[in-house]
């Protein structure tokens, strides 16, 4: 049996993705559902590129790609790319964020297919 899980990072993908999954039966994982228990540590909600989600994300994977000199708060897009607050983004938030959707994820894989499920 061929199992496919689809990470969706993107918002404009979700539709073409979830048509792509109901044809062919994979899951479809987007990662804007995943991760909620780690809402909490977001305080700038709004954003989408480059916001404190994303930036807290890459602080955590690789700080040294993140010039914190830079970041400003709804830059203009044309200039920075980002949109939302990325000045509040932390490392500390991004291992949060990550953690929270791994969890997301595996418990969808489990949910879909029981066997896969992780023994405890």
């Amino acid at each position: 049996m061929t199992r496919i899980a689809l990470v969706n990072t993107g918002v404009s993908t979700e539709k073409p993705i979830d048509e792509i999954a109901t044809e062919t039966g994979a899951l479809a994982l987007h990662m804007r559902l995943m991760g909620q228990a780690a809402e909490g540590l977001v305080e700038h909600k709004e954003g989408g590129h480059a916001d404190e989600r994303e930036t807290s994300v890459v602080l955590a994977l690789d700080p040294r790609s993140v010039r914190m000199d830079k970041l400003v708060l709804d830059g203009p897009f044309e200039r920075t790319g980002a949109t939302g607050d990325p000045t509040k983004a932390t490392a500390f938030k991004g291992e949060r964020i990550l953690a929270a959707r791994t969890d997301d994820m595996v418990a969808a894989i489990a949910r879909r297919w029981p066997d896969l499920a992780p023994r405890r």
